[in-house]
């Protein structure tokens, strides 16, 4: 015979365990659903500390995130997924790899372009200009060893 704490503490377990999912899905960015996205790439010269699922911001709203880095001919290709409802002018959109802070994490910064086109939507766009991340080693390496005119 099942008694009705019996069935309380069911629900309420049940309850905790959907609560506990909700939670890690949203706090964890997790897509579960799969926003309706598309996909541009950028060719960096380097990416140090850049990791997949990276924040892409445009004026420091998230548009996007970074679903793949691969290395090509001694260059990294990343693969950006953008939120299907932006558009990106082109030509002139530029993609530039920023940290949040001094010691914060990476993203990856869009500046748009002033084109009158707008960057494809069907996987085959591309971000041209990028600029790869100013690591504060090589900064102070190149002030301490009197480089100091290459830094600007």
């Amino acid at each position: 015979m099942i008694r009705k704490v019996d069935i309380i503490v069911g629900l309420f377990l049940i309850l905790g365990i959907l609560s506990l999912a909700y939670l890690s899905i949203s706090f964890g960015d997790v897509d579960i659903l799969g926003r309706n996205r598309y996909t541009v790439e950028a060719v960096f010269s380097d990416v140090t500390g850049l990791k997949e699922n990276t924040a892409v911001r445009l004026i420091g709203v998230k548009i996007g995130t970074v679903s793949n880095i691969e290395l090509e001919n001694y260059q990294a290709r990343v693969t950006l997924r953008i939120d299907h409802d932006v558009e990106l002018p082109d030509p002139g959109t530029e993609a530039s790899i920023r940290t949040e802070g001094l010691l914060g994490e990476q993203y990856i910064a869009i500046s748009p372009g002033h084109g009158r086109e707008n960057i494809p939507k069907d996987g085959t766009g591309e971000i041209v200009e990028t600029n790869p991340p100013l690591l504060i080693e090589d900064m102070l390496s190149r002030f301490i060893f009197g480089e100091e005119d290459e830094l600007w």
